[in-house]
C-alpha cells in the first residue's frame, strides 16, 4: 500500500519586522502540521491493513453463502465511509461507546483493607520537576537591505556597540544574529533583555538606519477535524469563512486568535490559531 507524501512547505524570506514574526510562526504551524499529518497517515496505515483483513473474510462468507455476510459487509462498508469523512466525530463516539468502563466486582471488607494497607505503604510523595526557564526575548534590529551590517561579520555589529555604549548595556548581550529582517541581539537573561530593550533608542543611534522591536512570543493552539465546507438545506455548498472560523476558535479556547491558518490537507483539516503571549 502506497501512502501519500507531502512535500514540505516552503515559506518565502521574510522583508519587515512583522514578516518576521509571522515567518517564525508560520515555521512552527508548519511543523506541527506535518507532525500530525504524519502521526495520521500511520494511523490510518495500521487501521486500512485491519480493514483488508476484514474485507477478504467477508469475501470469503460471502462464496460460502454464509446467511450474514453481506449484511455484516454493508455495515463494514457504512462504518469505514463514516470514520474516513468524519474523523473527529467518530473517534469520540468509538471512545465513548467501544470502551466502556470495566464493570469491578464487589468488595469484601477484608479485601478493601488489605488493598488500603498496600496504598499506604507504596504511596509516595510527589516529585517536583523544575522546569527549564525560557530563553530571553531577543531585540531585533529591522535593517534595509542594502544595508552594510547585513552583509558585515554579527561580531562587526557588536563591536560597534561596545565601542560607542555604556559596558553595563553591552554586557548585557550573549551574542548577536543575523536573521532574515536584520540583526538580533541575544541577551543573556531576563534582566538583561529589560536593559537592552530601554537602550533601544541608543541602540538605533549607534547601528544607524535600524529599527528595534522586542521579540514577541505566540501561543498557537490546532483544532483538529475543523471543516472548510458544508453542505446547506438546499443541497448548495456553504463555505466557511474567516471569520466565522475565528469565532468557533474563541467558542473552544476562549480567546479570539490574532492569526488563523487553515489546513490544507483536505477539508476536514485544523484550525491553527495563535494569539501573542504576555
Amino acid at each position: 500500500m502506497e501512502v501519500e507524501t507531502q512535500a514540505p512547505v516552503t515559506l518565502p524570506e521574510p522583508q519587515s519586522l512583522n514578516e518576521q514574526l509571522e515567518f517564525e510562526l508560520s515555521k512552527h504551524a508548519s511543523i506541527a502540521l506535518q507532525a500530525w499529518a504524519t502521526r495520521e497517515k500511520e494511523e490510518d496505515k495500521e487501521i486500512l491493513e485491519l480493514l483488508t483483513l476484514l474485507d477478504k473474510k467477508v469475501f470469503s462468507m460471502k462464496q460460502r453463502s454464509l446467511t450474514r455476510a453481506s449484511s455484516f459487509g454493508n455495515t463494514l462498508q457504512s462504518f469505514v465511509h463514516n470514520y474516513f469523512t468524519q474523523p473527529s466525530m467518530v473517534a469520540c463516539d468509538q471512545a465513548s461507546t467501544a470502551n466502556p468502563a470495566p464493570a469491578r466486582p464487589p468488595q469484601t471488607y477484608a479485601a478493601a483493607t488489605t488493598a488500603s494497607k498496600s496504598d499506604s505503604k507504596t504511596t509516595r510523595k510527589p516529585q517536583t520537576i523544575s522546569s527549564k526557564p525560557e530563553r530571553p526575548l531577543r531585540l531585533f534590529l529591522w535593517l534595509p537591505t542594502e544595508h552594510p551590517a547585513r552583509h558585515a561579520s554579527p561580531h562587526a555589529a557588536l563591536q560597534k556597540l561596545c565601542n560607542s555604549l555604556d559596558s553595563a548595556v553591552t554586557d548585557t548581550i550573549r551574542e548577536i544574529q543575523h536573521v532574515p529582517t536584520g540583526l538580533a541581539i541575544r541577551p543573556k537573561d531576563a534582566q538583561s533583555g529589560e536593559i537592552l530593550l530601554n537602550k533601544k533608542e541608543e541602540i538605533q543611534q549607534v547601528i544607524q538606519g535600524s529599527n528595534a522591536e522586542p521579540e514577541q512570543r505566540w501561543a498557537i493552539f490546532v483544532i483538529p477535524g475543523a471543516i472548510k465546507q458544508y453542505m446547506g438545506y438546499d443541497g448548495s455548498v456553504v463555505t466557511v469563512s474567516e471569520q466565522a472560523a475565528r469565532e468557533e476558535f474563541k467558542l473552544q479556547t476562549g480567546t479570539m486568535p490574532l492569526k488563523l491558518h487553515w489546513s490544507r490537507k483536505s477539508l476536514h483539516g485544523f484550525y491553527l490559531g495563535s494569539y501573542r503571549r504576555e
